[in-house]
């Protein structure tokens, strides 16, 4: 009898874990966040208690699949966890807050079919172009999270970064200007406007990538936040900083040259362990972890991490 009690346990395990495993070989699809009074959890774990991940807001949009009765699988910015299927909703309706273009980049944007870097591409969208739809975003921290829009008739992701909701913008690319004309330090607001919240401190010297915004204000990139400088504080003449000679150190094999001053940005070189820096423009010296300079290596101009410069070569590494 107890021989069979095992059995009989065991047939059940392996019908709940194929039934679950049903669940999640079916592939995911867009559902919308709906039917809760402000955000609901991405969790760790099928289960209420579990931890949460992070909070996906009303109206947002994930991929997901049944996984039982109760959650779903869920991927939201990159980040895979579970929500409650009660909340999702397969009907998924626009953002009605105005019309969205594709901006600060260099030719194009990717609509991928996930929302994480990576997933398959189904179109590239050009600098300038119009959405046809945008569905909801929380509007809090920007960098790097994903947002569904609908493109030529495709749906998909795309970064939030890359959008913009004037038309002035898309029209002009990125280049980089230096900090200058001022006492000490600009400020990067967080809207064109002189009042507006301050999100850091430029000193005189820095470069940023900028275009312009309008008569008063550029639109510019600093340390991967976008924001808004004063356009009469930027110069096209960008002059080198003279205190001493610079080396790669602190990798494994080489750092990457990108093209903005953000993580992920298009890598235009790699610079290799031990190698010396054409020219290196000013960075204000305070806290440098995770903050980039920028350079030229090889009659290439771009931003490095400042982490990896040393003024002194040690064969070591440190």
């Amino acid at each position: 009898m107890k021989t069979i009690k095992c059995v009989l346990a065991l047939v059940l395990c392996l019908a709940l874990l194929l039934g679950n495993c049903g669940a999640l070989a079916e592939s995911f699809s867009a559902r919308q966040v709906a039917w809760c009074d402000e955000y609901v959890n991405l969790r760790e774990e099928p289960d209420s208690k579990s931890r949460s991940l992070d909070r996906v807001y009303i109206g947002e949009v994930v991929m997901a699949k049944r996984y039982n009765s109760s959650f779903s699988y869920c991927c939201y910015n990159g980040q895979y966890g579970y929500i409650r299927s009660e909340y999702l909703n397969s009907r998924i309706e626009p953002w009605s807050e105005g019309t969205f273009y594709v901006a600060n980049c260099n030719e194009y944007i990717s609509l991928r079919k996930m929302p994480e870097r990576g997933a398959e591409v189904r179109a590239r969208i050009p600098l300038g172009a119009k959405l046809d739809a945008i569905y909801y975003h929380d509007g809090g921290d920007t960098y790097g999270n994903y947002v569904y829009v609908k493109y030529n008739g495709k749906h998909g992701f795309v970064l939030w970064d890359y959008l913009s909701a004037d038309r002035s913008r898309p029209s002009k690319a990125m280049a980089a200007r230096q900090v200058a004309r001022c006492d000490e330090y600009v400020n990067l607001r967080q809207a064109p406007s002189s009042k507006a919240r301050s999100l850091d401190r430029v000193y005189i010297g820095e470069v940023v990538m900028a275009t312009p915004y309008d008569n008063t204000f550029s639109y510019c990139c600093y340390n991967g936040q976008y924001g808004y400088i004063m356009s009469e504080y930027l110069t096209s003449k960008i002059e080198p900083w003279s205190e001493g000679t610079f080396y790669v150190t602190n990798c494994n094999e080489y750092i990457s040259l990108r093209r903005m001053p953000v993580k992920g940005s298009e890598v235009l070189a790699k610079i290799p362990l031990g190698e010396t820096l054409d020219a290196i423009y000013y960075h204000d010296g305070g806290d440098t972890s995770g903050k980039y300079v920028y350079v030229k290596y090889n009659g290439k101009h771009g931003f490095v991490l400042w982490d990896y410069l040393a003024s002194r070569w040690y064969p070591d590494g440190q």
